[in-house]
């Protein structure tokens, strides 16, 4: 069975080694776990600070080319959502933009003349000067690749999180980010692909990655400093009110029927990857102040959550694929 999995960098995979699990994920547990070898890791499509729409996107034209293929009985599909407070941009003219984005620190914009300079030499870790490249790891402390691509050879998908603070980041935030406007977006998203996903009668199952799928937090005070004092993106805390209750967008008139339209026959019986993890599994975070779950973590997660489920769902199993 081909297993095609879709996420931010909870579910993102790393080049893998038959005898080195340290740095797998779900999805690779769950390829093992149903067919008793990884078949092509590009076959998980996860990349950290992914948002919803890009999800979706990824979905359906991974699994579109997958259905060129594969009859629609040979594939599952699983999709853990992302928080609802990241966006994405498309822009076309990318080459204009780069050097707006989160991905080139202040001190490297006189050393790249050219986006696709900035695609050679800095966006990957095995590429480009060393010591440049150590010293740019080490300035914005992010691992993921953005912009990215998808359907073209163009990297016109530019991904924002709240809290970047590079210039196309904030101004996008300042302006066009809105808690219940996430929130409504996530639902669409996720609706999107529910009805993409039954129309071709593919097997599937849903999880959110942790506590922000649905709930919005929106820029964390640490940036406030970057906004003005009414900007609607910023987080409770950072508007001083920490302690009120986060507002619950899914009972909102313009989510509520959204929301309620979402299959949760076919979502994982748990809250999320990140709660599970932190309240039910045996095992500890590797990382301290790091909210990204550990391999040991993601094993349990597959055999206690994921496996059970498909076997009950689907009846499938490593003996029936």
């Amino acid at each position: 069975m081909k297993v095609l999995t879709f996420g931010c960098s909870y579910s993102e995979v790393p080049s893998i080694h038959e005898d080195a699990k340290s740095g797998w994920t779900w999805p690779l547990f769950l390829d093992k776990s149903l067919n008793g070898t990884i078949d092509d890791t590009k076959n998980h499509q996860a990349s950290g600070a992914s948002d919803n729409k890009l999800i979706s996107r990824k979905v359906l034209y991974y699994v579109n080319e997958a259905l060129k293929s594969h009859k629609p009985e040979d594939l599952l599909v699983g999709i853990m959502w992302s928080g609802c407070d990241r966006h994405s941009l498309v822009l076309e003219e990318s080459e204009r933009q780069f050097n707006k984005t989160n991905r080139v620190p202040n001190y490297f914009q006189d050393q790249v003349t050219s986006y696709q300079e900035l695609l050679s030499t800095y966006f990957y870790p095995h590429q480009g000067p060393p010591q440049i490249q150590r010293d740019y790891w080490l300035d914005i402390k992010q691992h993921y690749n953005n912009p990215q691509r998808l359907a073209t050879r163009e990297f016109n998908y530019i991904l924002v999180n709240n809290h970047w603070e590079d210039p196309l980041t904030v101004a996008y935030y300042e302006h066009f980010v809105d808690p219940l406007s996430s929130v409504m977006e996530t639902c669409e998203n996720i609706l999107k692909t529910q009805w993409f996903l039954k129309h071709n009668n593919i097997k599937y199952f849903m999880c959110a990655y942790d506590m922000d799928t649905f709930i919005y937090f929106g820029v964390p005070e640490y940036r406030k400093e970057l906004y003005t004092d009414d900007c609607p993106a910023l987080s409770l805390a950072a508007q001083g009110d920490s302690d009120k209750v986060m507002p619950n967008y899914l009972e909102h008139p313009d989510v509520k029927y959204l929301y309620d339209m979402i299959d949760q026959n076919h979502w994982l019986p748990v809250d999320s990857l990140g709660e599970w993890c932190n309240h039910v599994s045996e095992f500890d975070f590797p990382r301290e102040h790091d909210p990204h779950p550990g391999w040991e973590q993601h094993q349990d997660f597959v055999n206690k959550v994921i496996l059970p489920f498909l076997l009950q769902k689907y009846n499938i199993s490593l003996y029936n694929v």
